[in-house]
């Protein structure tokens, strides 16, 4: 059997307009043979009357999706004010950059999802909402296309009369259709006002697809809109690489999945919310969580997106190494070489053909750059031969403090106090700024274990960098100028005794 043709959005709307209008010779046959109560009778044409009115909601929403959609796969059709301020989520645009889904199946799932939250009921509503594809004024024009059809009637006599039909189905549908108190029961509704509520719908219905300039020339396949998703989560995702991705590719994309997982810099996952699933995986480098690659499943291709553009304040050596070992991918090299001279400002997806059986590539190329840089002093200093003029008694009683624990001054500028201990190979920094306000920070090398400091109570711990010249034997990233920095991580000792441990623990 032939499939069906798809109905155009008005077709729809007439159809269940039609539906709707079946259920009133129902009542006025059950009223004829005097069956059931005249309430019961009633409630078909309450039900009749909702069902109308939730066609036409239904009717607007398809059309602003479908002319919406039509617009911007046209680029010759003028397009209204409205409509070039309508926002897209980046999921949502990765997924139409990456070429993941095509432009007419994201747009028209996004924009669906997008206009499900407003309700086209009421005269306002609706012609913001037909604002996103049509200029005009929306009921000027209704009530000229409903004069020259029949009766004169004005713009604001077509909003009265939707008005109060949207108003009488909000009782039916809020209150039971009662009467105001102290008034009782239910408020009387006949055939006749069920049907001509009805039949004024599709009139105004037709007057406004006139107005829109007639219906679409193709019928767009009936439109189910899906539950809005908060976001899609792991089941989501290895489902959809298990439906659309084939073996080989799947298992690449899975280990490069699973090896994220496993890393000991993995800080987490961040799952989209476009039409088909996708997830951001985050690692800590240079001490910020930052998202390194992002799986995007398609129905045609499923690719990996390598987020160099959100990797900048990396040092760029580290991102060259990320370059060169991605590059021995299958044809990568070509897609690559353009992301250093870019000043590493793309997000290159490394497509089915590259990543199919070759997924240990990528994550030895992801091991090089998450191992981070250098581990090693730029410099290491020897002890000062002479005496420093020490800048407070504190100073002079934290030097002491620091000699118990195998430390000893090696050089000193206005801002920072070197402290050396030789037998340990280990290098600190006293920052001397801090304390004439009696004030206890010590500067530890970037690759500290943090984790074991913060066990200390007594010390105040961040994972953020801290950047100053001064600290010339520590290495170097770049911050926020051109030129790279020396950095590494600030810690607050809320007591000499907590300094002294820092020092023996480091």
């Amino acid at each position: 059997m032939p499939p069906a043709t798809p109905l155009t959005a008005f077709e729809e709307f007439a159809d269940n307009l039609a539906h709707a209008r079946s259920l009133i010779p129902t009542g006025r046959a059950l009223s004829a043979l005097g069956a059931g109560s005249i309430g019961d009778v009633e409630d078909l044409y309450r039900a009749a009357w909702s069902q109308a009115v939730a066609g036409l909601d239904h009717w607007i929403n398809r059309e602003i999706v479908e002319r919406a959609v039509a617009l911007a796969l046209d680029p010759e059709l003028p397009r209204p004010a409205r409509f070039l301020r309508l926002e897209i989520p980046m999921d949502v645009f990765e997924n139409i950059h990456q070429g993941v889904t095509p432009l007419e199946t994201t747009l028209a799932g996004h924009w669906r999802r997008h206009f499900s939250r407003t309700t086209f009921q009421r005269p306002e509503a609706i012609k913001e909402g037909l604002g996103h594809v049509i200029d005009g004024n929306l009921w000027v024009e209704v009530a000229g296309e409903m004069t020259a059809s029949g009766a004169r009637t004005s713009a604001d006599q077509v909003r009265q009369r939707l008005r109060e039909i949207v108003d009488r189905r909000n009782r039916i549908a809020h209150s039971a259709d009662r009467r105001a108190a102290p008034d009782t029961g239910r408020t009387p509704l006949t055939a006749d006002e069920a049907e001509d509520a009805i039949d004024w719908l599709l009139t105004m219905g037709t007057a406004i697809l006139a107005v829109l300039g007639g219906p679409l020339k193709v019928a767009a396949e009936p439109a189910e809109i899906t539950p809005e998703r908060t976001r899609w989560e792991e089941g989501d995702l290895l489902a959809a690489l298990d439906e659309h991705a084939p073996l080989r590719l799947r298992e690449s994309l899975l280990a490069v999945y699973r090896h994220a997982e496993t890393h000991p810099a993995f800080r987490g996952f961040s799952f989209g919310t476009a039409v088909l699933p996708s997830v951001t995986a985050s690692f800590r480098i240079e001490g910020a969580d930052v998202p390194v690659w992002s799986i995007y499943t398609g129905t045609e291709r499923s690719v990996l997106s390598v987020n160099f553009e959100w990797m900048r304040r990396i040092p760029a050596e580290r991102l060259d190494r990320l370059v060169d070992g991605l590059s021995e991918l299958p044809g990568a090299d070509r897609l690559l070489r353009p992301v250093a001279a870019s000043n590493y400002a793309r997000r290159p997806s490394l497509t089915p053909d590259m990543l199919a059986g070759h997924a240990d590539l990528v994550t030895k190329a992801l091991d090089e750059l998450l191992a981070g840089g250098s581990t090693a002093f730029r410099m290491f200093p020897e002890p000062l031969d002479d005496t420093v003029a020490w800048q407070s008694p504190l100073e002079e009683r934290l030097a002491a403090s620091a000699a118990e624990a195998g430390f000893l001054p090696s050089h000193a500028t206005k801002k920072m106090l070197e402290l050396v201990d030789t037998d340990r190979a280990q290098v600190v920094y006293l920052d001397r700024t801090k304390l004439p306000s009696e004030s206890i920070v010590v500067v530890v090398p970037p690759w500290t274990d943090l984790g074991t400091l913060a066990s200390n109570s007594m010390l105040g711990v961040s994972e953020s960098y801290f950047h100053n010249s001064n600290l010339r034997a520590f290495p170097r990233r770049r911050h926020l100028g051109a030129v790279e920095i020396s950095h590494g991580h600030a810690i607050i000792c809320r007591t000499e005794e907590a300094f002294q441990w820092l020092l023996t623990t480091v």
